[in-house]
């Protein structure tokens, strides 16, 4: 068992990755186009197709989503994992 500041400690990585993904969750909310490193949005733009740049709006989303969820029950597990 492990005290409370060595909780913090050890399950600190999961915690920033957490707070890192929530933070480009939110970026990416507020504005895709500006997280659009590998131009799909724009591509999709360009070729006019409000169709296909709603499905990788929304499949980005779904996946970001899905990773904040994986770290919650990662973090919840390492400190579940060590407390008192």
């Amino acid at each position: 068992m492990i005290g409370g500041n060595s909780i913090y400690a050890c399950c600190k990585g999961l915690r920033d990755q957490l707070r890192d993904h929530e933070r480009k969750l939110r970026d990416y909310m507020a504005n895709p186009m500006s997280m659009d490193n590998r131009g799909f949005l724009a591509g999709a733009l360009a070729k006019n197709d409000q169709n296909l740049y709603n499905t990788i709006y929304t499949t980005r989303l779904i996946s970001l989503q899905k990773q904040i969820t994986n770290f919650e029950k990662q973090l919840e597990e390492c400190e579940r994992r060590n407390a008192y």
